[in-house]
């Protein structure tokens, strides 16, 4: 994508279209606040939808084609968990008029939506944005285990992609759902005063199954933001170890809630690469 100053990123979560979603009113909310935010790319950070219906999956990808407005969308752990096969939503995205998503089956890469988007000016690379499938669940013995993780194959992709442009300076941003370990310590750091941060947890958050080192492995790839969804009432925005760490608001009223951590995540991309805390603003909207 072409980069502008300024350029505006508006990070969606956790919309949660169920059978029981009164998809007039969603909508409604989801329109008024994306118009009002009025992003260059909108980043969608999984959990969409929790056993929806392909008419429901087909309503969400005709209502975002027809705001018009660029978007990127990655899984949760529950977007496949619906009536329809576990290609039916990277279908639709392949073939939305806006989605900033390519889909290449045959990859042999872990999950589904494992991609980059390079925001450019000219040839130069001004932002590197990772989109990042965080996986569902870990089975043991036929039964849900625990949450999944980004594995050791998807960080080696990445960090081949980072060496391709080692010579190359840019900023790099990650997109995904499930919170790393580290989300743990930069709260409790927080807390103690030690780092600089905003925000809550009423909730600890759900991580995957074992820390396989994605923190460090992404702050060697030049990684200076990360931002997920998953723990419905969370939101922060906390550096740690240089690096920032940052819960999205959930996006609609759809299941579990705080209603006063409803609205959604804006980033603001400086021209010089600059990204700090300061970028980052919470927009809380009430839910009527």
């Amino acid at each position: 994508m072409e980069y502008k100053d300024n350029f505006k990123i508006m990070q969606l979560t956790d919309i949660h279209f169920s059978l029981p979603t009164d998809m007039e009113k969603q909508f409604k909310f989801l329109e008024t606040n994306i118009k009002t935010s009025n992003p260059d790319l909108i980043a969608i950070t999984g959990d969409s939808f929790f056993g929806a219906t392909k008419r429901q999956v087909d309503l969400f990808f005709e209502f975002f084609d027809g705001l018009g407005y660029p978007y990127a969308f990655v899984n949760g752990n529950h977007d496949h968990q619906g009536s329809y096969d576990s290609y039916y939503v990277e279908t639709k995205l392949n073939n939305s008029k806006t989605a900033v998503f390519v889909d290449y089956q045959d990859d042999k890469l872990t999950g589904n939506m494992n991609y980059y988007v390079d925001l450019k000016k000219g040839d130069d690379i001004i932002y590197r944005l990772f989109m990042i499938d965080s996986g569902s669940y870990i089975y043991k013995n036929g039964l849900k285990y625990k949450y999944g993780v980004i594995e050791d194959d998807q960080i080696t992709h990445f960090k081949a992609i980072q060496e391709q442009s080692k010579n190359d300076e840019f900023t790099t941003l990650a997109f995904f759902h499930i919170p790393l370990y580290e989300y743990q310590d930069a709260y409790k750091e927080y807390q103690d005063g030690k780092t600089e941060g905003n925000g809550i947890y009423n909730e600890d958050p759900a991580v995957g199954y074992e820390n396989r080192g994605q923190f460090d492995a992404f702050k060697s790839m030049g990684v200076k933001g990360i931002f997920v969804g998953h723990d419905h009432v969370n939101c922060s925005n906390i550096l740690y170890k240089d690096v920032i760490l940052s819960y999205g608001l959930k996006s609609t009223d759809s299941v579990y809630h705080d209603d006063k951590l409803v609205g959604y995540k804006e980033l603001i991309l400086p021209q010089n690469g600059n990204f700090t805390l300061e970028n980052i603003k919470d927009v809380k909207v009430e839910v009527k």
